[in-house]
């Protein structure tokens, strides 16, 4: 499939962590499954979910947090969806990589995705994991990294890959100038893309 056929679909809800948000999600899967996930995950399969958390809070002001952080609740739905696709066979990754100068714990209890894995370790009948893909964590104090420490990252390790021209940022050169990933490495994330 190329990155070009992948559609959007969009649910307007009220901000309701209990329950619109549940019902939006079910409804746009439905959208985008008519048949249900069964479409596309299958008793047996590894399913990776990866929910975008950023940070666990804003730079300037730490106690906000919700903007940078997919809330539990969506993750909750989706899996719950996914456990129905599974047919108690299977298992569900979830799988994060925020900013390396965010404690993945602190990221992950605040937004609720925690407690959801710790529920789903209990109840579900399909094995769930809680995954930190990075290499490193950085503590920062104003801005500057002061220590860095290893992390095991992804048991599965990592893959280069080369989207040629599907790459959102392939139009110039000038815009891959401009593109830097977490360590401001330049060079390595314009030739990326």
């Amino acid at each position: 499939m190329r990155i070009s056929d992948h559609r959007v679909f969009i649910n307007a809800v009220e901000p309701n962590y209990d329950g619109g948000i549940a019902e939006g999600i079910k409804a746009l899967l439905n959208m985008a499954y008519p048949g249900g996930l069964k479409d596309v995950i299958r008793p047996g399969d590894k399913v990776v979910i990866k929910p975008n958390v950023v940070k666990a809070g804003r730079e300037r002001k730490p106690d906000e947090w919700e903007q940078v952080v997919t809330n539990g609740s969506v993750v909750r739905t989706v899996c719950d969806e996914v456990i129905k696709a599974l047919e108690g066979k299977g298992e569900i990754i979830i799988a994060e990589a925020p900013q390396t100068d965010t404690p993945f714990s602190e990221a992950m209890e605040r937004c609720g995705i925690k407690s959801a894995v710790d529920y789903y370790q209990k109840n579900a009948n399909v094995k769930v994991t809680l995954l930190d893909l990075r290499k490193e964590e950085w503590l920062s104090k104003d801005g500057i990294v002061i220590k860095r420490t290893a992390l095991p990252g992804d048991p599965e390790g990592y893959e280069a890959v080369d989207m040629k021209g599907e790459s959102a940022f392939a139009e110039t050169d000038d815009e891959k100038a401009r593109l830097y990933g977490g360590g401001g490495e330049r060079a390595k994330t314009g030739q990326q893309h």
